[in-house]
């Protein structure tokens, strides 16, 4: 049962979330929202290309050339947002490192250190 007096109001992600999104993930959605939007606009070029060549035997050029022209921006798009989301992660990671590294080094000082006797 939800412990509050009013249950939530569910949205989808790319419209608010109870976690402040990184503008890495944000950048993600929106490519991938894009991406959706440039597929849907590929299929329907693409059934307009079937249905030329079932009526006529032949497609138009400018049509074969606009769904190479679309594939190619759906392709740079996801492929440049997830580069950029892998260089946000080998970012964090060495982020951890670091952190690793100096919590090491501040447990190696302490260890040389002479403990204190409780009074």
């Amino acid at each position: 049962m939800w412990p509050f007096s009013r249950k939530p109001i569910v949205k989808p992600i790319n419209e608010t979330s109870l976690v402040p999104l990184s503008n890495g993930v944000r950048s993600f959605i929106d490519a991938i929202n894009k991406s959706k939007q440039k597929i849907a606009e590929f299929n329907r070029l693409k059934e307009k290309v079937e249905m030329d060549i079932t009526q006529n035997g032949f497609a138009n050029e400018k049509d074969l050339d606009r769904l190479r022209m679309i594939l190619n921006e759906i392709i740079a798009l996801l492929s440049d947002t997830l580069d950029k989301r892998l260089d946000a992660k080998l970012e964090n990671i060495e982020e951890l490192v670091d952190d690793v590294q100096r919590s090491i080094e501040a447990i190696r000082k302490y260890k040389g250190k002479p403990k204190m006797k409780a009074a």
